[in-house]
Formats: structure tokens, sequence, C-alpha cells
């Protein structure tokens, strides 16, 4: 039997185990009568908003007809940037399920130098964010949880952080790399399986965080509803060594930064995902170092990541392509504590990618539909927290990029692109953003 057809069947075995053992712990553990269980259970609204106003400095659009770059009259703009809507329920003590909505960059003008597309319109479109059933495997222990629905799988640090719980102003842009190097679009979510847990002695001050996940991201044959005719699963683990202080007592699949001086650690995560072949590569993959250090007032959290494909690309092209980038960022900020508690926070974040500049390595990424060129961006700013749940921000980000050898309109990286327009050389903006989260 072949060796793709073997690992195959392997995955359909492990997923279909994974559901027959769900489905008997939820018969083992099923309510005496439905009037007791119902009044047991635990249901919490999630609220989450950020505004932003931004003015746009320095961005140039591509003519195509002069061959050439032309700028674009600076620009005030306000857009709801993110919002998240949905619940938390608790059916039973071991199994938690939680549904989330978002509504996204309305108002945002296409050439405002923020990343991302818009979502304008008379009515803007409100759209499924994540839907995961976690279930403790283990009463009352952490070591095993399994989660399966429509998530983030764990891999780097940014890629799987809330973006309303990060201290830069908008999320490192490495994680967009990321997420559509591995599942094909931005938002990188997909439908999967994934197991995990915390490893910790009492009062130790060493643990251990594991995920492993299977994940089917569909990226674009049949208008993005399946891998083509090859199909394969993508497949991610990552390990999380802390020394202090945990990043939490109990597992989670969500994260954050700033732990306002309650934290006293570090944390140092490895990672790796890998895909075989589909329709647009023989092979995909990624690894990654990640960090998170807390140290009363002082925050610091970065990462680096590896990627790279390999095949014929789209269209069946002759020969073996190979497209490889490296991207990351770094952030450090420091908690300064007032009256009544509140908190100012000074940020600084440098985020960098780095693709192919030769003419060469260019072909191939686009062939397989990946990275190129370079793209540099710098947030200097300050937060102020009244409460920790809701931040007032103002920041500056320069930004910066480089095509490399390709002739003027390349379009393959984020500084050169931008949805729904084209060819462009993205500005610097200053933003002033507020954030509620509940």
């Amino acid at each position: 039997m072949p060796y793709n057809t073997r690992r195959n069947y392997f995955v359909a075995l492990m997923i279909l185990l994974s559901g027959w053992v769900w489905s008997g712990a939820m018969l083992a553990q099923s309510p005496a009568t439905s009037a007791s269980w119902a009044e047991k259970i635990h249901f919490k609204p999630v609220v989450g908003i950020q505004m932003w106003s931004i003015y746009t400095t320095g961005e140039e659009l591509y003519d195509a007809t002069a061959a050439e770059y032309q700028p674009v009259e600076n620009r005030f703009d306000v857009m709801l940037r993110r919002s998240r809507l949905g619940f938390k329920i608790q059916p039973l003590e071991v199994l938690q399920i939680s549904v989330i909505g978002s509504m996204d960059v309305v108002g945002r003008d296409l050439l405002s130098a923020t990343q991302g597309a818009s979502n304008n319109g008379a009515a803007p479109s409100f759209g499924l964010w994540n839907a995961i059933a976690q279930w403790r495997v283990i009463p009352k222990k952490e070591v095993l949880y399994l989660a399966t629905g429509y998530l983030t799988p764990q891999f780097s640090r940014e890629h799987i952080t809330g973006a309303l719980r990060v201290s830069s102003l908008e999320k490192s842009w490495s994680q967009n790399y990321i997420r559509r190097h591995l599942m094909g679009t931005g938002p990188g979510r997909a439908a999967g399986v994934q197991l995990g847990g915390l490893l910790r002695k009492q009062e130790s001050p060493f643990a251990l965080t594991y995920d492993a996940g299977l994940f089917n991201p569909l990226y674009e044959a049949y208008n993005g509803n399946s891998t083509g005719k090859q199909s394969s699963v993508l497949v991610t683990g990552k390990l999380t060594f802390h020394l202090g202080d945990p990043e939490s007592d109990t597992y989670s699949l969500s994260h954050k930064v700033n732990t306002f001086g309650k934290r006293h650690g570090i944390s140092l995560g490895l990672s790796h995902a890998v895909q075989g072949k589909t329709d647009l590569f023989d092979r995909n993959q990624a690894s990654a170092v990640d960090v998170l250090f807390n140290w009363g007032p002082v925050n610091v959290d970065g990462e680096w990541a590896w990627l790279s494909r390999r095949g014929s690309g789209a269209g069946g092209s002759a020969g073996e392509r190979i497209a490889a980038f490296q991207t990351g960022f770094f952030r450090i900020s420091y908690n300064l504590t007032m009256q009544e508690n509140k908190v100012l926070e000074p940020v600084v974040m440098l985020m960098d990618f780095k693709g192919a500049m030769d003419l060469q390595g260019q072909a191939d990424a686009l062939a397989l539909k990946s990275f190129a060129g370079k793209d540099q961006a710098l947030d200097l700013g300050v937060n102020y927290y009244p409460v920790p749940e809701i931040r007032l921000s103002l920041h500056y980000t320069i930004q910066n990029g480089e095509d490399g050898d390709a002739s003027p309109g390349a379009t393959f990286n984020n500084y050169l692109f931008q949805r729904d327009v084209g060819a462009i050389h993205r500005g610097d903006y200053l933003g002033l953003g507020v954030v509620f989260s509940y």
C-alpha cells in the first residue's frame, strides 16, 4: 500500500477514534434528569469591540499606464476594526462550548495604510469566527483536553493570541503570513480536532504545555471548498516550556500578553506544522520559536518562523519549485501604575518579513501562491488602561518594504499589495484606538 494511502487511513482512524471517545464520554456523563442538568448550565456572553481613528501619510498607488507609483492624498479614516460577539456555555463540568461571531474593518478606506480588507456597504457582513467544543478528558485535571470545531491551530504565538489582547495597536502582521501559509486565509481558522494539556506538579516552578492537532484547510479549489483532487491534512504540534509562573493555572486555547504584574515567569515555545500533497503543492511546512516574558511591570514577547512550500505550483508548472520565507516580531512594554490602579503602558514592536529577492525565487513563490520580497513595520505607542478590560491607545506605525529584482507593480507581499486595489506602497499611520472586551 502506498505511503500516502497508509498515512491517510491512519489519520482517518485517529479522527474516528476521537469521535468515539468523545461520544462515549458524553453518554457516560449524561445527566440523570433534564431539569437538574438545565439548572447547572453556566452561560457567559462574550463581547469585544475595537475602534480606530487613523491618519495615513505617504501611501502610493501603482499606475500601470504610467508604469510608476503615484502618491494618493493623505487621509483620515474611522473604522470598526474588530468586533466579537458570542457566548460560552458549559453544559457539563468537563465540557465547554464557545461560539464567537465577528464583524471587522467596517468603514475602512482601502487606501488607508492599515492592513486588511474592507467591510462596507448598506449592511456590513457578520461571520463566524470560532466554534469550539472542548472536553476535559480527565475530570479536575489539566493534563488532557480534546477540542474540535472551527478553530485556530496552536502554532507560534501571535497567531493564537487574541487581537484584543495584544499591546501593539495592531497584531504583528507576521501572523498574517503564517495564517495564509498554513490555512490559506487571513482569519487562520480551519475545521479540525486538537489535543492538549498542561503538565505541572503542585507549586513547581516548571511546567509544560503541549498541543497536537489535525486540520483540513481547503485553500482555493472549487471556490475555496476543497484541497482539490489531492488531499492531505495539516498536522500541527507545539510545546511550550514555562519557568516560574505558568501563563495560566489551567490549560487554555486563548492567550494574552500583559499580565499586569501578576506573573513572574518566562515561556519558550517550539512549533511545527506540515501538510502533504494537494493540488497546489507537494509539501507545505513551517517551524517557529516563540517567547513570552512577564516580570512584574515588564512584558516581552516575540517569535520567528521559517516557512516553505515545494511543488510544481498552480497550473502544474514544469519542474519542482521551492518557495521559502521567514517572518517574526519582537515587542516590549512596561506597565506604569498610576492612581487607583490605572496603568499607562509604553510599547515598541518591530515586525519583519524576508522572502526571495531574486527573479527565480519570486516566480516560484507566485506559482506556489506564497510570498516574496521584504516587509517591515515599527510600532511606537502608549496604552492607557482604566481597567484591564478597556484600553485607549495612541500609536504611530512606520512601514517599509522592497520588491527586489521584480519590476514595479509586484504584489507578492503585504507592503506591496492591497486587496481590491492592487499594487501599492503602503504608507505610515497615526492611530488612536479604543478596545473593550468582556
